[in-house]
């Protein structure tokens, strides 16, 4: 991912009152919706990365 690309990311609003936060890290789109979707079921707040670069810009 470029410079450029990475410096557009904008970061979901999280609740503050719920500290049930998850990163998701993969590199296929369907399965990060997948655990995105089940994840805020469950009651999670949740990040989702393509990498482990992507992650490492999300914490």
């Amino acid at each position: 991912m470029s410079s450029a690309v990475a410096t557009a990311i904008e970061l979901p609003e999280v609740e503050s009152n719920n500290f049930l936060n998850l990163l998701i890290v993969d590199d296929d789109r369907a399965v990060r919706e997948a655990c995105r979707e089940v994840a805020r079921l469950l009651g999670f707040n949740s990040l989702v990365a393509d990498s482990a670069d992507h992650a490492e810009r999300l914490l």
